[in-house]
């Protein structure tokens, strides 16, 4: 196997295992390999098994080549930390790839987060549902500048309740870059009676306070606005690195 000696494919399935929770009863059934043999092949006894059942086992785990498979949705999970994570993405993923990856998180602050990987593959793409869980030790969140990957995208809806399907969920996770209308949200400006309402020092209500709202006020509020809408930070950072160079 090209790129991946027989050190770094044992290394690589052994990450995989534990990222997806499988069992080697549940490998041996669907590869014929038997559990004792992948056992020892898993700690790094190469000898153990062939080149061609080790690309069995990889294949079964999601790796065709030295590449994550396109035609399967991925599904990994994260408890304590992120070392087979960085292991599998450091052997698998090229510098290119690293940075055209999307990461996409809700707002969610419940112990058990979803985050999903969409990860460039020439003219295809990779996509990873992680399931990031509370163990003994603090489960690391997923980052985008940790792990070198270009992007993150925040969904104003939990991740949990976008399509499972691949084509529906590529079509999903497409809508989330689309520009929101956020032309039937109220603007500031229109809010004046409402905000006139709010409590500040030396407000009566039989004589209002002399207040200002200063332009970083006003900034505030606007973007206050269009985050409510749905708009995400990445698509505004987008659009002001678009016209303000």
């Amino acid at each position: 196997m090209s790129n991946l000696t027989p050190e770094k494919s044992a290394a690589l399935a052994a990450a995989l295992v534990r990222l997806r929770a499988e069992t080697l009863a549940k490998i041996e059934a669907a590869t014929g390999i038997r559990a004792p043999n992948l056992s020892v092949w898993l700690r790094g006894k190469q000898q153990v098994l062939s080149e061609q059942r080790a690309v069995t086992v990889l294949d079964h785990l999601g790796v065709h080549g030295t590449r994550l498979r396109t035609d399967v949705l991925h599904s990994w999970r994260i408890r304590g930390g992120l070392d087979d994570l960085k292991t599998v993405l450091g052997l698998l993923l090229d510098d290119m790839q690293r940075k055209g990856t999307t990461l996409y998180r809700d707002n969610s602050n419940a112990l058990r987060v979803v985050r999903l990987l969409r990860i460039p593959q020439g003219d295809q793409q990779v996509l990873v549902w992680v399931t990031v869980e509370p163990g003994l030790a603090a489960a690391a969140d997923l980052m985008a500048e940790d792990l070198g990957f270009g992007s993150t995208v925040i969904s104003s809806e939990p991740l949990s309740e976008l399509p499972q399907d691949m084509a529906e969920l590529e079509k999903a996770l497409d809508r989330l870059h689309e520009p929101c209308d956020v032309s039937d949200i109220p603007s500031f400006s229109s809010l004046s009676d409402e905000v006139s309402e709010l409590f500040v020092p030396g407000f009566t209500s039989n004589e209002p306070a002399t207040w200002e709202v200063s332009e970083m006020d006003r900034l505030h509020a606007e973007l206050m606005r269009v985050l409510g809408a749905g708009v995400t930070p990445e698509q505004i950072v987008t659009m002001l690195a678009k016209n303000f160079p």
